[in-house]
């Protein structure tokens, strides 16, 4: 009609719009200023900071969300519809009360309707009428095994429950077996017994059928007498703000699919079992949980436990050897916001062709020298993003034996211990490390290996302060081939940034930085390599490139600076077979050599379109071996007379093979004095075999005294 719609029920008659909202008093546990508590008073069970307290009335917001919204963490009983407004969909939501037609009551004084929990589920009629509650009175010692199995559900369930007035739970001595679909245990105990005949029992609470839900159980075993499993679920089942502390056997083990487990403490004490453990077993989740093994394998998922999610929980093993959390044959997991440390073993491993896994946001710690944060052994296409890589004494992500097409995205990975690494990839291929920093102050930031191929580092920060004597460096290249390092920064205060040699071949640096700032060291050195190719890059340091026992190293459009008074921006010795420079910037020290081509290279050089700017040298070449073919052409050298030494713009010693000087120009540019000295455009001596043509030496008027040559 156009008017204002004052009530709620005419809103929705005349739009159609919030069908499930509410117009009534929300029944807060306390709205008022002095103590605000927004819980909603619930006979079922409402939170107050310590576990779930009973009022006697219940709030109209529970269970009247939006039937389409999921009840996402809310513990059971929850009606299986989220709570609206105020703490819906968490793990503090207020429960449900139970709607329970059959009711019976277990108090072993003999004033309920059985004196044992399995003599009122026996008093079950076989075919429910409706929701049956089993309501334990008391907080005694129950030494039985309960079995629930047999019952036609007709489209009800069984609840176990503690009785909401106790505060103290109630003990079942030798555990649960659940064959029967549709069970609720609520804030029970299972206490193994101590001595015979009740000791040896396999579960703690054994649930074989769908749709089983534990909450607010402490099932503890100190004696070591439950065999096989605290607690084992199958599908759709839920455990939750629940205990489970085993000493010989798994705490939790996951048989079936889409169970979760949250808000939840996993403990094994055994080398031979797992706190939490799944095999063959998918879709499942675990979240917010505490997951402990002081003597072996923490979680385990393998043999096909696939599809699975661990999330923002915490999972520890504190024995030598052993793993936090261990995926083996198994694809598809994901572990999100989650900690896992094992100081005396690995954060985490990955093997057995345990493919497609993503790790994200998450820490992964190791605390010995012969371990790894992070160890994938044959294990493809996993992707590690926004994570950290911890390991001071050891290394931090170690990838081997066929691992390939990994993804290292985002993340840090670090050490800080002589002769381990980073980041180490062995015998691995196609594997991609992006946006990451990868720091040891004390060994390698990264390291190929033997057979590690087709690898890509992107975008990344490379880092070590290692020493020449300590034989580390940054970034360390042995007989690995084809890989790529790009837009990365790679850095060394100390010693060599970069090192690639021991046959290694066809790797690629480009469009990045690489610095060392110790004396004596260059910030990157290929000796014994093979085709390699730096382009695109800023390479600085007291020699900048050292090229030593190489064949066909390529370096072309890049900045070569020497900081060393007499360093060289570019070194090639150690009877190297060809290089070609093209279209770089070089830098020599004051009175080094932009390039210096020591004796006995051989194979074709060529140095063409590079620039060289000052230095005593800026082309120093001696004798080469016989049948070398040197060209150099159409370079731009900047030569700076001074006065206490000559300077040279291409200077030739000894050269009896041959060179091919063409289309070069020497330029002074820079107005110096000589004194007593020499400046010479080019300078040849006891050489043979020269072609020397169309080059342009310019002096106009920069040599303000002494000679030119």
């Amino acid at each position: 009609n156009g008017g204002p719609l004052s009530l709620l029920s005419t809103w929705v008659a005349n739009t159609g719009r919030d069908v499930n909202s509410l117009s009534a008093n929300p029944r807060w546990a306390n709205p008022d200023a002095s103590g605000e508590d927004f819980h909603p008073l619930s006979r079922g069970g409402r939170w107050n900071g310590a576990g779930f307290a009973v009022d006697t009335v219940d709030s109209p917001t529970i269970d009247r969300a939006d039937p389409a919204d999921g009840v996402i963490d809310e513990t059971g009983p929850n009606g299986a519809r989220a709570n609206q407004g105020s703490y819906g969909q968490t793990a503090e939501a207020s429960r449900t009360v139970l709607p329970c037609p059959i009711t019976l009551y277990v108090r072993q004084a003999g004033d309920g309707d059985s004196t044992t929990i399995q003599g009122g589920i026996n008093s079950l009629p076989g075919t429910l009428t409706g929701h049956s509650c089993i309501v334990i009175g008391d907080s005694g010692i129950y030494d039985e095994q309960v079995t629930v199995q047999g019952f036609t559900n007709n489209n009800s369930s069984i609840t176990i429950m503690i009785d909401p007035s106790l505060t103290v739970h109630p003990t079942v001595r030798s555990g649960f077996i659940i064959r029967n679909a549709s069970v609720n245990v609520v804030g029970i105990d299972v206490a193994s017994a101590t001595a015979p005949p009740n000791s040896g029992i396999l579960y703690g609470i054994r649930a074989s059928s769908a749709n089983i839900n534990i909450s607010s159980v402490n099932i503890r075993d100190p004696g070591g007498f439950i065999l096989t499993a605290g607690v084992a679920l199958s599908s759709y089942s839920t455990l939750s703000n629940s205990s489970v502390t085993m000493q010989g056997a798994h705490g939790v083990r996951l048989d079936g699919k889409f169970a979760v487990v949250s808000y939840s403490t996993m403990t094994s004490d055994s080398a031979g079992f797992n706190a939490l453990s799944l095999s063959g077993a998918s879709s499942n989740t675990v979240t917010e949980s505490y997951l402990s093994n002081p003597q072996g394998y923490t979680a385990q998922l393998n043999f096909g436990a696939d599809y699975n999610t661990i999330s923002q929980s915490t999972i520890v093993s504190g024995a030598v050897n052993f793993v936090a959390l261990y995926i083996s044959s198994a694809k598809r997991n994901t572990v999100t916001g989650s900690y896992m440390e094992a100081a005396a073993g690995y954060g985490a491993i990955l093997s057995g062709s345990a493919s497609f896994n993503t790790i994200s946001f998450s820490t992964m710690v190791s605390n010995e020298s012969n371990h790894y944060a992070l160890y994938l052994n044959d294990a493809d296409s996993n992707t590690v993003t926004n994570s950290l890589m911890q390991n001071p004494p050891g290394y931090g992500a170690f990838l081997q034996s066929g691992s390939d097409s990994n993804t290292i995205s985002f993340s840090t990975m670090t050490s800080n211990a002589g002769g381990r690494s980073a980041l180490y990839i062995l015998e691995s291929d196609s594997n991609t490390v992006t946006g990451s920093y990868i720091t040891n102050p004390a060994g390698y930031g990264a390291q190929f290996a033997s057979g590690a191929d087709y690898n890509t580092i992107d975008q990344s920060v490379i880092e070590s302060n290692g020493t020449p004597a300590a034989g580390v460096y940054s970034l360390y290249i042995a007989a690995a081939a084809t890989n790529t390092v790009t837009r990365s920064y790679i850095k060394n205060p100390q010693g060599y940034a970069a090192f690639i040699t021991n046959g290694a071949s066809r790797n690629t640096i480009s469009l990045s930085t690489i610095t060392s700032s110790g004396i004596n060291n260059a910030a990157l050195s290929l000796t014994g390599s093979a085709l390699d190719t730096i382009q695109n890059s800023y390479i600085q340091g007291s020699t900048a490139v050292i090229v030593s026992g190489s064949t066909g190293t390529v370096i072309n459009s890049s900045v070569l600076v020497a900081t060393n008074t007499v360093g060289s921006a570019l070194a090639l010795q150690g009877g190297s077979l060809g290089l070609a420079m093209s279209s770089n910037t070089i830098i020599p020290g004051a009175q080094g050599a932009g390039v210096y081509l020591d004796a006995g290279n051989a194979g074709t050089i060529a140095l063409s379109t590079n620039t060289v700017p000052g230095g005593r040298y800026g082309l120093y070449i001696a004798a080469q071996q016989a049948g070398t073919s040197l060209w150099v052409s159409s370079n731009t050298i900047l030569p700076v007379p001074v006065a206490a030494f000559n300077t040279y713009g291409i200077y030739l010693n000894g050269l009896t093979s041959g060179a091919t000087i063409q289309n070069n120009g020497v330029y002074y540019r820079s107005p110096g004095f000589t004194g007593g000295n020499l400046t010479a455009a080019l300078g040849t001596f006891g050489c043979a075999g020269l072609v020397v043509s169309g080059n342009r030496f310019s002096n106009p008027g920069m040599v303000t005294g002494g000679s030119i040559g």
